[in-house]
C-alpha cells in the first residue's frame, strides 16, 4: 500500500501493516506538494508530480524505495496506469484520453494509442494487461454489446472490434475478462437468476459465442478458468468452468450458509465465502480443486466489517474494522 502525505511517499506491507520504506519527495513544503500515486504494484511505485497538468512521473523500486527514474509526464494529468511486460501505460485524464506506453526500466516513451469510437476520441473504461499487450474494453457502446481492442507496447492496434449483442443479452455486461486469447463479457439477468457469458476469440476473429450460466453473479477469473457461484436457501454453490469447454464444470462444491447472499471474494488461490452469522463464519475453498475447508468463526459484529484483503503466502488475510486477521486454510 503506497501513500503520499506531508511531502513523503511511504509504502506499507499489505499483509502485516508495517512500513517497508519511505522517501521524501521533491516538494518545497507539505502544503504545496501535489504528488500522488498513480500505480503501486510489484513493478514499482509510480508517483506523478505537479498540479492540474502533471510535470513528471517517477518510478520507485517497490521493494527498496530506490528511485529508478524520473521523466516528464508522457500524458497530461495521468489518471490511470497499467503495467505490462516491460512497460507501463499511462492514460490521459483530459480529452482526448490518449495512452502513452512508457518503458518500465528507462521511462522513455515507446508509443501512443488514441482510442476512438465512430471516428471520435472516446476513452476505454476497462483497461488491463495481458503480457506484452494492453486489453481495452468499453461495456457501454451505443447499439452494441462491447467494443474491445488489443494494443501492443508501441501503441499499435492489433485488434479493434465492436461486438453485437447475442440473443437474450438484454442488459449491459458488468465485467470484462481476457484469458487464453478470448474476451469474455458477463451479462447478468437478476430477475431470472441467470446470466450469459459472451465469449469472443479476438485473434481468430471467431463469431461471438453465447454461454448461459445459472447465476447472475459476476465470474471470478482464476488461471485459465472462471469461478462462478450462486446463493441458495442454505448454501452457496460454487463451480469452475473452462470457457473453451463449458459443457462440464471442472469442479463443484457446496458451502453451507445461513443466507442466500453471502460475501464471496477471490484472494489468490483461495475463494473466500463469508457467512453473515454472528459471529461471522468464513469458509475457504481451493479455487483450483474445489476442496473446501472448515467454517471458521471470526470475531466481528457484521459481515460488513469483513473483507478479503488478499493472499498472503499460503494463507488469506482479512480486514475486520481496524484489525487484520490471517488464516491458514
Amino acid at each position: 500500500v503506497a501513500l503520499v502525505a506531508a511531502a513523503r511517499v511511504d509504502v506499507y506491507r499489505r499483509t502485516v501493516g508495517t512500513r517497508a520504506w519511505g522517501r521524501a519527495l521533491d516538494c518545497a513544503d507539505a502544503a504545496s506538494c501535489r504528488e500522488r500515486v498513480v500505480l503501486a504494484d510489484p513493478s514499482g511505485v509510480y508517483v506523478a508530480s505537479g498540479g492540474r497538468v502533471q510535470d513528471a512521473v517517477m518510478r520507485y523500486d517497490a521493494a527498496t524505495g530506490e528511485r529508478r527514474w524520473s521523466r516528464p509526464a508522457a500524458v497530461d494529468h495521468p489518471r490511470r496506469a497499467i503495467a505490462g511486460e516491460g512497460w507501463v501505460a499511462f492514460e490521459e485524464g483530459n480529452p482526448p484520453f490518449a495512452l502513452a506506453f512508457v518503458d518500465l526500466h528507462t521511462g522513455a516513451v515507446r508509443g501512443r494509442w488514441q482510442p476512438t469510437y465512430q471516428g471520435a476520441p472516446r476513452p476505454m473504461p476497462v483497461l488491463s494487461a495481458d503480457g506484452a499487450r494492453l486489453v481495452a474494453a468499453d461495456l457501454r457502446p451505443l447499439g452494441a454489446l462491447a467494443r474491445v481492442a488489443l494494443v501492443d507496447e508501441r501503441g499499435g492496434e492489433l485488434v479493434g472490434t465492436v461486438l453485437s449483442r447475442p440473443a437474450g443479452a438484454d442488459n449491459d455486461p458488468i465485467t470484462s475478462v481476457f484469458m487464453a486469447q478470448r474476451w469474455i463479457g458477463f451479462v447478468p439477468d437478476p430477475a431470472a437468476g441467470k446470466g450469459i457469458l459472451a465469449v469472443a476469440d479476438l485473434t481468430e476473429r471467431d463469431p461471438l459465442r453465447s454461454l448461459p450460466v445459472d447465476t447472475f453473479r459476476a465470474p471470478l477469473p482464476r488461471g485459465s478458468a472462471l469461478v462462478l457461484w450462486r446463493g441458495e436457501a442454505s448454501r452457496a454453490v460454487v463451480w469452475a468452468m473452462d470457457p473453451a469447454s463449458p459443457a462440464r464444470p471442472l469442479w463443484t462444491t457446496k458451502v453451507p450458509t445461513s443466507s442466500e447472499d453471502p460475501g464471496v471474494a477471490l484472494a489468490g488461490r483461495w475463494l473466500v465465502v463469508v457467512d453473515p452469522t454472528t459471529p461471522v463464519r468464513v469458509t475457504v475453498v481451493d479455487a483450483d480443486t474445489g476442496a473446501r475447508g472448515a467454517a471458521l468463526p471470526l470475531v466481528a459484529a457484521s459481515q460488513a466489517q469483513v473483507s478479503a484483503a488478499g493472499a498472503a503466502g499460503s494463507g488469506v488475510v482479512f480486514a475486520l474494522g481496524g484489525t487484520v486477521v490471517g488464516l491458514m486454510p
